[in-house]
C-alpha cells in the first residue's frame, strides 16, 4: 500500500478531476502537497452532460472549453516547464502512468480494474464528473475525499457558487468524505467560506475558492501521511438542498442582481495566475465573442 518517507507515509493517491479550467487550477495549487507520494490522474470530460441547462450556461461552458483546450493548454505545453502552472498533460508526465487517464465509467470494467490495480491509499476528487459506486468507495483505506465548490449541506449539486451568489450568500468550498453513492452528503472534514466579489464574474469567483479549498485538502494529505486521524462531522440532513443547472429565468435573475457569468478581464486575471503575460493572455482571449 504505502511506503515510509522519513516519519511520514508515502501514499498512493488517485486524483480524479474534470478536464476544465477550475480543476486544472486546483491541481496546480495542490501540486506541492503531492511531493513524495505516488499518484495517478484520472480525468472526466464533463459534469452532468445530459442535464438540461440554459443556453447562456451552455455558451459559457463552451467559451471556457475553447479558452483551455484551444489556447491555455497548448500554450502551456509549448512553454514547457519554464515556470508557472502546467497543463494536465505536463503534470501527468510525473504520474505513475505517465499520462492522464480517462474511463467511460471508473466504476466498471477497465475503470474498476485499473483502480484495483493502482491500489490507492487515498482518492481525491475535485469536480469529477462521475459518481463513485461502492466497489470503488471500498478500495482506499483512507477513503475518498471530495472538494465540493459549495458550502454543505446548503448547496449540494451543480454550480453551487451560482446559486449562492443568486441568493446573496457567502460562497465556499467543502472537503467531505464520499461514503456512499449519494451526491455531496458525506461527513464534512472542513469548510472554507468567503464573500463573493460582486464586481467579478462567476468564473472568477469559482476560481477564487480553490486556494482555500485546496489548502484543506493539502492539510488532510499531510495529516494522513503522519498517521493522524481526520475529525469529520455528519451533515445536517434537514438543511440539505440539491441544485442542478439554472434555467433561463434563473440566469436572468442572476443578471438582474448585477452578476455576470464570465468576462474577458476576469479570464485575463486567471491566466495571470498561470504566469502568462498580459500579451499572451490577450492572444488566447482574442477569439472570444
Amino acid at each position: 500500500m504505502g511506503a515510509r518517507m522519513g516519519r511520514a507515509l508515502a501514499m498512493r493517491i488517485l486524483l480524479c478531476l474534470n478536464r476544465d479550467l477550475a480543476s486544472n487550477l486546483a491541481l496546480n495549487l495542490l501540486w506541492p502537497a503531492l511531493k513524495g507520494h505516488a499518484f495517478d490522474l484520472v480525468l472526466s470530460q464533463g459534469v452532468a452532460r445530459s442535464a438540461p441547462r440554459a443556453p447562456e450556461i451552455a455558451d459559457w461552458q463552451r467559451i471556457e472549453h475553447e479558452i483551455v483546450e484551444g489556447g491555455l493548454f497548448p500554450f502551456l505545453d509549448a512553454r514547457g516547464n519554464a515556470g508557472g502552472f502546467q497543463s494536465f498533460e505536463q503534470l501527468g508526465l510525473m504520474s505513475e502512468s505517465g499520462t492522464p487517464l480517462a474511463f467511460a465509467n471508473v466504476n466498471r470494467d477497465d475503470g474498476l480494474d485499473y483502480v484495483r490495480h493502482f491500489a490507492p491509499d487515498l482518492i481525491l476528487s475535485i469536480r469529477f464528473g462521475q459518481i463513485f459506486r461502492p466497489p470503488v468507495i471500498a478500495l482506499p483505506r483512507f477513503g475518498i475525499h471530495n472538494l465540493h465548490s459549495g458550502t454543505l449541506p446548503e448547496y449540494r449539486g451543480l454550480l453551487a457558487t451560482f446559486w449562492a451568489m443568486l441568493e446573496g450568500a457567502d460562497i465556499g468550498c467543502t472537503l467531505h468524505y464520499v461514503s456512499d453513492s449519494t451526491i455531496d452528503t458525506g461527513p464534512i472534514v472542513g469548510t472554507h467560506k468567503l464573500a463573493p466579489d460582486p464586481e467579478r464574474s462567476l468564473s472568477w469567483n469559482v476560481a477564487s475558492l480553490y486556494r482555500g479549498g485546496v489548502a484543506m485538502m493539502a492539510d488532510a494529505i499531510l495529516r494522513l501521511s503522519r498517521g493522524q486521524s481526520l475529525a469529520a462531522r455528519t451533515q445536517d440532513a434537514a438543511k440539505g438542498r440539491y441544485f442542478s443547472f439554472p434555467d433561463r429565468e434563473q440566469v436572468a435573475q442572476f443578471y438582474a442582481r448585477g452578476h455576470r457569468l464570465h468576462s474577458r478581464d476576469d479570464y485575463a486575471s486567471i491566466l495571470a495566475w498561470y504566469g502568462l503575460s498580459s500579451a499572451d493572455a490577450a492572444g488566447i482571449l482574442s477569439k472570444l465573442p
